[in-house]
């Protein structure tokens, strides 16, 4: 197995929809190391690519499967986290793995529930993997814990979701500019658009943002 020299590019496959869209796709060709979550081991395979490791409670792949992989096969009974965490923390504690970019796929679709979940679980993530990101079939998920400048297109369309009452958020670059607004509610932030080439936000509590693709 290939240990990368510099910061690894690490995708983990999550059990949602299979990513069909060529961004999602091509984030995954060019991955260094995939860590699959044991129940989208049939859909990796269903794309090409081969995981480095599988991991969860190993309760959604065959018995057939876990033999054939051998040691790519981790085990992680506990059922106090998903499958999703369980391959998060996997791959920040892996000691082959200095600093790794993770790149998260197959977190939406299907049930909205777990969509819904892996999306703001983006913000426990962000703590140990700041540059972290949720890519479905229809744009980008990415958390911002305090500032971000992110590039971007002009009139872009930009959704900001913030799940703590009270954020206070300042923005440029937005065609409607948040000037501390007090975000009261999680909507309270959605459906802006940008205004150039660049916007950035700081905000006193993390919010997750989303930007759809072209």
């Amino acid at each position: 197995m290939k240990i990368s020299k510099t910061s690894p590019s690490v995708v983990i496959l999550a059990n949602g929809e299979k990513p069909t869209h060529k961004i999602p796709l091509d984030v995954l060709r060019k991955a260094d190391f995939v860590v699959c979550c044991d129940g989208a081991y049939k859909k990796l395979k269903e794309t090409g690519r081969e995981p480095d490791y599988v991991v969860g409670d190993c309760d959604s792949i065959s018995k057939k499967d876990t033999l054939s992989l051998a040691n790519k096969v981790i085990k992680i009974s506990e059922q106090e986290t998903n499958d999703l965490a369980k391959a998060f923390y996997f791959t920040i504690n892996n000691k082959d793995w200095k600093k790794p970019s993770i790149t998260i796929l197959g977190a939406c679709g299907l049930r909205e529930d777990h969509t819904i979940g892996n999306v703001f679980r983006l913000i426990d993530f962000a703590k140990e993997s700041p540059s972290i990101s949720i890519y479905s079939d229809y744009g980008r998920f990415f958390p911002v814990l305090k500032s971000k400048r992110i590039k971007c297109r002009k009139s872009t369309p930009v959704s900001i979701f913030a799940p703590f009452p009270g954020t206070a958020v300042k923005s440029t670059g937005l065609k409607w500019k948040l000037d501390g607004l007090d975000l009261s509610q999680l909507y309270s932030a959605t459906l802006n658009k940008t205004t150039g080439a660049s916007f950035t936000i700081s905000t006193t509590a993390p919010v997750i943002i989303y930007i759809p693709y072209e």
